[in-house]
């Protein structure tokens, strides 16, 4: 799935870092999730949950204001403002890497005759 006016896209995220006692160094990550739009929920409906995506106007808000604001972002995204196609089913293997893995599936050269091949 995509934006309709967007190929790339910000999404919610908190991060921390901290140091321990023996100095270790903990970096952390989370996605925030809000509840799914129809769109979302039909592609997995296991969770009802989709990322919280931000406009690009609302970037600094996210990151440079109150919790208070920045919570007020946190919103499903409109499903009219959203497509999907199916994609071929190497974009859930880490060992591929290509930008081809976004092409709608009937013409990825991703596909069972060239994989493994």
């Amino acid at each position: 799935m995509r934006l309709v006016n967007r190929l790339v896209f910000g999404v919610a995220v908190l991060w921390d870092r901290s140091v321990t006692d023996d100095d270790d160094v903990v970096e952390s990550c989370a996605l925030v999730t809000v509840p799914a739009n129809p769109l979302l929920a039909e592609i997995d409906n296991t969770t009802g949950q989709m990322p919280a995506i931000l406009r690009r106007e609302d970037y600094d808000t996210w990151l440079r204001s109150s919790v208070a604001d920045a919570s007020g972002l946190l919103a499903t995204h409109p499903q009219a403002r959203m497509v999907s196609h199916p994609v071929a089913p190497y974009v859930n293997h880490l060992e591929f890497d290509e930008p081809l893995l976004i092409r709608p599936a009937s013409t990825s050269p991703f596909n069972s005759a060239s994989v493994g091949a």
